[in-house]
Order: structure tokens, then sequence, then C-alpha cells
């Protein structure tokens, strides 16, 4: 009858301004009693003194409902906020008994924590698996290497400047020729003076070999 629709059109926006206040339908599920609370009322009044008195009792049930849900929502903000992922079903937990939703909150983290720990000993495990597999082949060249060769023995400053001054007369008679004339006498020049110091480093080692 209208006096029903009424109070369950009354309910129902009491309803949606607390979940406005949430911004989410986390209070549903409440079944009102109105058509039982009428049932053998001969008079409008008392059926509508019924109905006033059921809709008053269904807000508070409602009002309780909402303060549980409080209490929940500042323990997943307060200790879940970065694993509000774990809770994909929230709106139908969220009217858990504050106790054990609490409870609920610390499972599904610590079982989270659990998987990730063993998540991360896995990757560890495989990434130390390959770096083994890239040492081995290099252990097993290094192993099969040839043996390296002796350093050939080292000269003496005689036999250094022996081979240098060899070498430099060396260049010195293979230079290509220059077109250029004034070049080429510049050349020629150059060419007379470092064979003169060969000249004179050989006389000078020489000198050296007699004194000792």
């Amino acid at each position: 009858n209208g006096i029903i629709h009424a109070a369950k059109t009354a309910l129902d926006e009491y309803i949606s301004t607390l979940n406005a206040e949430f911004n989410r339908p986390y209070v549903h599920g409440i079944q009102d009693n109105f058509a039982a609370v009428i049932k053998g009322k001969k008079t409008i009044d008392s059926v509508q003194s019924s109905v006033n008195d059921e809709l008053a009792r269904m807000k508070i049930e409602v009002n309780d409902l909402a303060a549980i849900i409080r209490k929940n929502l500042k323990v997943l903000n307060d200790q879940a906020a970065e694993y509000k992922s774990l809770f994909n079903d929230i709106e139908y937990v969220i009217q858990k008994d504050p106790e054990d939703f609490a409870n609920l909150v610390f499972s599904r983290i610590e079982a989270h924590m659990i998987e990730r720990e063993a998540q991360e000993k896995a990757k560890q495990a495989e990434a130390e698996k390959a770096a083994e597999t890239v040492k081995e082949p290099l252990a097993e060249a290094t192993n099969t290497q040839s043996p390296q060769t002796e350093a050939p023995p080292a000269f003496s400053d005689d036999q250094l400047i022996s081979f240098y001054m060899d070498s430099l007369r060396l260049a010195i008679d293979n230079s290509p020729s220059v077109s250029d004339k004034k070049l080429e006498k510049l050349v020629i020049r150059i060419q007379k003076k470092l064979l003169k110091a060969v000249d004179e480093l050989e006389e000078k080692s020489a000198a050296q070999d007699k004194a000792a």
C-alpha cells in the first residue's frame, strides 16, 4: 500500500545518503519488515504508526552498520593503503565485525608479503643460476687456453741503441724523393743532421765500451 511504499522510499533515500558519504554502495542487504508489522492492524493510524516505528528501527540498524563500515575503512586506510588491490571484494567484507575485518586485513597483507618474498627469492635464484651458466664456459675457456709464451729476453742498452740507429739509417736511405727542389734541399739537410747524430751516438757508445 501507499504507506509501506512511502516508508521504503524513505529508507532507500536514507541509505543512499550514507553511501554518498562512502562514495561506494557499502550499505546494502538491508531487509525491512514493513509487511509483517502491519499484520492485524485494523486502522490506517495503527498501520501508519507501526510502519513509522519499523522505519525508525531500520534507520538505527543502518546507522549501526554505517558506524562499523567507518571503523573498517579507517583500518583499511591506516594499515593497507598500499595494498587495496588485495581487497577487490571490499563491498562485501567491509560490513564484517571490526575485529574480524582487522584480522582479515592483516592476514591478506601477510600472505601477500610471503608470496612476494618467495617470488623475489625465486628471481634471485634464477639470476644466480644464469650467472653460473655464464661463468662455467668462461672458466673452461680460461683453463683450456694455451699457456702463454715466455716474454723474450730484454735487450741491453747498447743493443737497443744499435737497433734504433740502424732503423734510423734505413728510414733515411729509403725515404721517398721530393719533387719540390726547395723542399728536397730541406729534407737532405735534415737527413744529414740525423746521420751526423747517429754517427756521434755510435762514437759515444764505442767510447763507453772501451772505458768499460
